[in-house]
This record gives C-alpha cells, structure tokens and sequence, in this order.
C-alpha cells in the first residue's frame, strides 16, 4: 500500500487596483483644466481689446505663469493643486493656528483636550463600560477595539489564506450592513522595555527545568535585547453614521442613547466576524485606555512611565498634548517630533499577502501604520463603475479613432474596472482604502533618518510613500489617532 504526501497550497496572491490617473479632458484634473481655460480666455479676450501687443504681454506675464501653474509638477502634482495647500498652511501660520498651547480654561464636559479640529469631539460612555467618540459635525459615534494578532508571518500558507478571506468576510459584511461609514486598521510598532520577556521568562521557566549556567545566560541576553526590542499593537476603529441609520436609532430610544445601542449591535457583529476569523478580540477601549493611546501618541516618552503607573495619565480630559508646532513637512509635539507620509501607490503586480512586511517590520522606528476604509453603498458603486467603464472605453475609441498609441496604464485600468464590476456582481462588497504612515523620532535628526529608512522599506514593499507636506496636522490625527479621522 503506497500513500501519496499531499503538496503544498501554494499562497495566494492578489492585484491591488491602481490610482486612477484619468482628468476632465486630456488627462488632466479639474483645477488643470479651469486654470487653462482662464488663461486661453483671458489672452484670447485682450486681442481685441488691447491689440496683439498688449495681449502678447498679457499671455506673457499672466497666460503663462497660469499654464505653468497647469502643467508644472511638484513631487507628483500640478502647481496647482499645491495652491490650497500653501494658502491654507500660510494662513495658519499667518493667524498663528499652527500652533496648539493647553490653557488652564475649563472645557464642556466630555470635550477632548486636542488641537484642531478634534477639539469638537464629545466623549460618550456605553452601558458595557467603553468609550463612544461623538463628531457633531459629521454625526459620527466611534467606537475602538484591540485586537491580538498572530504571528502572521510565521503561520503556514493555508492559515495565512483562511485568515486573510476571513478578514475579507469581516470588510464585505461591514459593507453589506451600510452602517458603517469607516473603518480604521492602527497597527504600531512602539519601542519595549523587555519587561514581556522578563515576565514569560519568571512564568515558563519552571517548565524548561533549566540550569543555573543557561537561566543566567538567559537573564543577559533579555538584558540585552530586551530594551531594544518593540512590540507590535493593532487597533480597529469603526464609525456609524447616524445619517444612514437615523430609522433605527429612533426606535432605539433617539438621540445618544439610541445611537449607542445601535453602535453596540454593528461592535456584536464585528466581533463574532473577527472570532471567526481567528482574530483575538481584547476588548472595546474603556475611558482609561484611550486616554493612554492619545497621551501616548502625541508624548511617547511617557509610555513607560505610564506603563509602570497603571493609573496614571488615564484622565480623558487631560489626555491631550501640552504643545503642537506645526511645519510644513513635520510636526513637533510634547517630546517627540512627527513626520505623516501617505502611501500614493500600491503595488502594481500580484503581491502575496505579506507584501506590508518591509513596512511593518522596520527595527527601532517608531511609527504607525493607519489603513482606512471606506464602504461604497452597492448602487453608488455599480454607478461609478458604469461611469468608469464607459468613460475608459470612450477614450480608447477616441485614441484608436485619431491614431493615437495605446496606453498600457489606461488598458490596465480598464482590465481593474471591469474585475471590479465582477466582483460586484458577485455579491461583494465594494470599499475604498488609504494608508497614512506616521514615522516619530526623539529628535529632528532621529526622525530624518527614520523617515528615508521607512520611505525605502516602502519602496521594498512595491508602494511609494510621499510626505503630507502642509497637512501634518489634521494628517498626524488621520494616521495616529483611532478616531476614524479623515485629511
């Protein structure tokens, strides 16, 4: 009797879509387009006004810095989409709002002590004892969970296959109920002080019947290692909209509470999702605990001091930062400088699902790493689609008609467009995703080097990671808060 050894399931690989490349006309965005008309109107305008000598200076001195301003590029984008970024960030520093000082003036109660527009945010406790965050602006009630993950890197093809379509399970049913407006993955890696070492070692020890010469070798090597290791921590934020739920929230009493009901149904959901998935749920955030993740991201210094004080620092209403200087590629908070990169590619060809490792693995940088997730209704993304396919055909026609070549990126997205309307189709759910990477360092020099480290373990990893230049503010809240905010 002969027995055959089964082969091994080879892993999967996926193709992540491309950024849509395509304008109003010619490839060109709106802001090109309008500020390209402005100038062939303006000049066209003064010929017969002024004359051909006064329109050529016209053209010259005002039709040409508008049409540098169309087509000229800054690190990937026309002038002119710099234009508001330069105006606001100008502004601020005009006005003197780049800049965030904690005064000793009493603020509403439940209001978060954080600069900018997270100032507005209202605090709400739930029956289970965890913690709602309120946007009045946008109707928004989030709600945080820890989440342990596993060793992902280390598990073997098919675990890694099972939990990577079980997380898809937990993204299509989010997208399915059409409650949830957004959904923020915060993993960050954040230095250790060794003491897990030290305590799975006092634990286990006992169990390996080790000798006095290899309990003492052991006891070196943690005090070695242990300061400079760091541990990974995984967050997973989700909003309601209470727009889109404003029925259900009614039944369930209106107002807070009815919000917070509803909440807790959509957090029940996720979490038996994410057991399913093989996905250690710790538990919602308490008060406590996202006071500790806020104080700790604007002042990471405090961690271990915190982390050796159980109590302390865990008051929401002081968790805010001391201090924020704003600049316009970094920010400077309590004791730590930030710089916020936005990661404007993906990778282009089949990636397994360890393709982040580079990024999530990059010793003795602290950063984080925020993926965020938006849910498309059904219909509206079978419209957009639609609206797509039709437009990148259309083009295709137009090109083939006046002779043009054929644009490889142009087939691609085509090929993109139509996979996505299969998939839909199908029965899944369609999203839309970002990811914002926040590097931090203990001084400007720490954080310039720990930025070019991480911008190339991006490059390794097939994406390409750019600097919110002007944005580091509300991008510092985006990437480093759970909070589900957007930039």
């Amino acid at each position: 009797m002969t027995t055959t050894e089964k082969a091994p399931t080879p892993p999967r690989t996926a193709r992540l879509a491309r950024r849509s490349r395509r304008g109003l006309i010619m490839n060109l965005s709106v802001p090109q387009a309008i500020t390209l008309l402005a100038a062939i109107v303006l000049v066209a305008a003064c010929v017969p006004l002024l004359g051909l000598g006064a329109a050529f200076w016209v053209a010259l001195l005002v039709g040409g810095p508008l049409t540098g301003l169309a087509l000229v590029r800054y690190d990937g984008f026309p002038l002119v989409e710099w234009a508001p970024i330069v105006w606001h960030y100008w502004r601020r520093r005009r006005t003197r709002q780049n800049g965030f000082r904690v005064t000793a003036a009493r603020r509403p109660a439940g209001r978060l002590a954080l600069p900018g527009e997270e100032a507005r945010l209202v605090t709400l406790t739930a029956a289970d004892g965890s913690v709602a965050v309120h946007d009045p602006w946008t109707a928004g009630y989030t709600a945080v969970l820890r989440v342990r993950a596993p060793a992902f890197l280390l598990l073997d093809p098919e675990t890694q296959d099972a939990q990577v379509g079980g997380w898809g399970r937990v993204l299509a049913g989010i997208c399915q109920s059409n409650l949830i407006s957004r959904i923020q993955v915060l993993e960050q890696c954040v230095p250790d002080s060794g003491d897990g070492l030290r305590d799975y070692h006092a634990m286990h020890a006992c169990e390996q019947d080790l000798s006095a010469w290899a309990s003492e070798n052991y006891r070196d090597l943690m005090d070695i290692a242990g300061p400079a290791s760091s541990r990974s921590e995984v967050l997973i934020a989700l909003t309601l909209d209470a727009k889109r739920c404003r029925g259900l929230i009614r039944k369930s009493g209106g107002g807070h509470p009815g919000a917070l009901k509803v909440l807790a149904g959509q957090r029940r959901v996720v979490e038996a999702a994410l057991a399913a998935s093989s996905l250690a749920v710790e538990g919602w955030l308490s008060a406590q605990d996202l006071a500790y993740d806020l104080r700790c991201a604007y002042d990471p210094a405090i961690r271990p001091v915190l982390d050796y004080r159980p109590t302390a620092g865990r008051d929401l209403a002081t968790a805010g930062p001391i201090a924020v200087q704003e600049h316009w590629d970094y920010l400077r908070t309590d004791t730590a400088f930030h710089c916020v990169l936005w990661l404007v590619e993906w990778p282009r060809s089949q990636v397994y699902p360890t393709f982040l490792a580079p990024l999530v693995l990059t010793p003795g940088i602290d950063r984080r790493l925020s993926l965020v997730y938006e849910p498309v209704p059904t219909a509206k993304a079978m419209k957009q689609v639609q609206h797509d396919k039709t437009e990148l055909i259309s083009n295709a026609h137009d090109r083939h008609r006046l002779g043009q070549v054929e644009n490889l990126s142009d087939a691609d997205e085509l090929t993109d467009t139509l996979q996505r309307e299969a998939e839909i189709n199908a029965g899944h759910g369609d999203i839309g995703y970002a990811g914002i990477l926040v590097v931090t360092g203990p001084t400007l020099d720490d954080l310039t080097l720990a930025v070019g480290a991480v911008r190339q373990a991006a490059i390794q990893a097939g994406c390409e990671a750019r600097v919110l230049a002007g944005q580091q503010t509300q991008a510092f809240a985006a990437g480093a808060l759970p909070l589900t905010r957007g930039f």
